[in-house]
C-alpha cells in the first residue's frame, strides 16, 4: 500500500495491556492509522508495572515505531520536589489539573520535540484533551493538530467526583484545558454527537463524530435470541473501583434485584463482571441467582456472551461512550440503560433499546424482556442501526475525513 504520509501520535498510558474502552479504542485507533496506509510513531506513557516485552512486540509484530516515558508525578518526591511542584501548578492554573501536568514535564516534552524533529510527521494526533501542554512542539513546526476527546473532562469530573465548592473550583482548570484545545486543534474527534456540539460551541474549527473504534467487529456477534423462560442478565464493569459503576452496582443489588426477584422469582440470573468488587457488597452475591464472574478474559468473553440473554447498564453517564452500553447495542443483546448513555446515537425506547431512570422502571423493562419476540425485535434494530454507524467502512471513512481535513488546514 502506497505511504499516505507520516503521523506521531501522543498518547497517554501506552495500551499494551489494555484494560478497558479507553486502551481498547486507543490501541485500535493505532492499528487502524497504520492499516490506512501512514507511517506511524507512538510517544505514550508508560508504568513501571507494563511489560515492555509486550510493548516491543506490539511494535514489531505492526512495524510501528514506540517510545515510552515513565510517569513522572505518580512517584514519590522529595520535599523540595513537592514544594517546586506545588508552585509550578499554583502560578498557572490550567496546571492545576493534575492531568495536565503530566504532559508538561521535561521528559514527554523532550520526546515530542525530538521525535518531531526527527521523524517530520504531516500531521500529530493527541489521544486525549489533557494533552494540550505539548501542543507547541507541532505548532512551531506548523503541523496540523487532530485531538481526539474521549469525554467532555469538565462534565466527566463532577458527574464521577460530585458537585461540592471544591469540585467546582477544580472544574474551571480543567473547562480552561477544554476551551484551548478547541482553540488549538486544527480537528477534534469526539466520541458522541452530543459532544460535538460542545465543541463548536467552545470555538473549534472542525468537529468530527469518531465512535468507538473497537466497534466493527462485535456488530451482530449476538443476535441468535434463544427462546427462554429463565432468563440470564449481565452488568458489564471494567472495575467497580470507577465511581459510576460503583453506583450502578449497588442500585442493582439493592433496589433492582430484589424487586425483580420478588416480583418473578426463579426467573432471573445477574452476573457481574469486572474486577474489585467491593468486599462489603459480596454478602448480597448469592451464587445462585446472584453470580460475580470477576474479570473475563478476551478470549473467553465470546462464549460467555454466548449465554447471556439481557444487558443491564443504570450507570448514567453523559459524556464519552460506554463500552458497558455499546457493546451490548452492536451485538445485538438486548439491552436496559440511562437514557443519558445513549449521548445523542439514535437508539430508541421500545424500538432498539429499553430505557429507565429510576429501579421501577428497570424492573418493569426486565419484566417485559421475558417476551422472546420483544428481544428479537431490540436485537435486529440495535444491530441495523450499528451497521449504518459503526461498521468499519464508516469508522475507516470517518477518519480518512478527519486526516484529510486536518491536512488542508496546514
Amino acid at each position: 500500500m502506497e505511504n499516505k504520509g507520516k503521523i506521531l501520535i501522543v498518547t497517554p498510558r501506552f495500551p499494551v495491556p489494555t484494560a478497558g474502552a479507553c486502551e481498547q479504542d486507543r490501541l485500535e485507533g493505532i492499528k487502524q492509522l497504520k492499516r490506512l496506509g501512514y507511517d506511524i510513531r507512538v510517544i505514550g506513557k508508560a508504568f513501571d508495572f507494563q511489560d515492555k516485552s509486550k510493548i516491543d512486540l506490539f511494535s514489531e509484530e505492526f512495524g510501528i515505531t514506540v517510545e515510552t516515558v515513565p510517569y513522572l508525578y505518580t512517584k514519590k518526591r522529595s520535599l523540595l520536589e513537592k514544594v517546586f511542584f506545588s508552585i509550578k501548578r499554583f502560578v498557572w492554573p490550567p496546571y492545576w489539573d493534575g492531568a495536565t501536568i503530566e504532559f508538561a514535564e521535561p521528559n514527554i516534552r523532550r520526546a515530542v520535540k525530538e521525535s518531531i524533529q526527527e521523524f517530520k510527521p504531516n500531521i500529530v494526533w493527541f489521544d486525549y484533551t489533557y494533552l494540550w501542554p505539548l501542543y507547541r512542539y507541532a505548532q512551531e513546526k506548523k503541523i496540523p493538530i487532530v485531538t481526539r476527546s474521549i469525554n467532555f473532562e469538565p462534565r466527566h469530573f463532577l458527574e464521577e467526583d460530585g458537585v461540592s465548592p471544591i469540585n467546582l473550583m477544580r472544574y474551571l482548570p480543567k473547562l480552561i484545558s477544554e476551551i484551548l484545545v478547541a482553540w488549538k486543534s486544527d480537528c477534534v474527534a469526539t466520541l458522541n454527537p452530543n459532544e460535538a456540539k460542545i465543541y463548536r460551541l467552545l470555538g473549534a474549527k472542525q468537529v468530527f463524530i469518531l465512535p468507538l473504534r473497537g466497534l466493527p467487529p462485535l456488530i451482530g456477534k449476538n443476535t441468535d435470541i434463544k427462546d427462554a423462560n429463565l432468563f440470564h442478565v449481565l452488568y458489564m464493569s471494567s472495575t467497580y473501583t470507577v465511581a459510576h459503576n460503583h453506583r450502578a452496582l449497588t442500585l442493582l443489588l439493592k433496589k433492582i434485584i430484589p424487586r425483580i426477584n420478588e416480583r418473578f422469582p426463579n426467573q432471573f440470573i445477574f452476573h457481574f463482571s469486572g474486577s474489585k468488587f467491593p468486599p462489603r457488597l459480596l454478602a448480597l452475591i448469592n451464587g445462585k441467582t446472584v453470580k460475580y464472574e470477576g474479570y473475563i478474559p478476551a478470549e473467553e468473553m465470546e462464549s460467555f456472551l454466548a449465554g447471556i440473554d439481557i444487558a443491564v447498564s443504570p450507570s448514567s453517564k453523559k459524556v464519552g461512550m460506554q463500552q458497558k452500553v455499546f457493546e451490548p447495542l452492536v451485538r445485538g443483546i438486548p439491552l436496559i440503560t440511562s437514557p443519558q448513555n445513549i449521548v445523542g446515537y439514535p437508539f430508541y425506547h421500545k424500538q432498539s433499546v429499553l430505557l429507565a431512570t429510576v429501579p421501577e422502571q428497570y424492573v418493569d423493562a426486565l419484566q417485559i424482556l421475558r417476551d422472546n419476540s420483544l428481544r428479537k425485535k431490540l436485537s435486529r434494530n440495535a444491530v441495523d442501526i450499528a451497521k449504518t454507524l459503526f461498521s468499519r467502512e464508516t469508522v475507516d471513512s470517518v477518519t480518512q475525513s478527519i486526516l484529510d481535513s486536518a491536512k488542508k488546514s496546514d
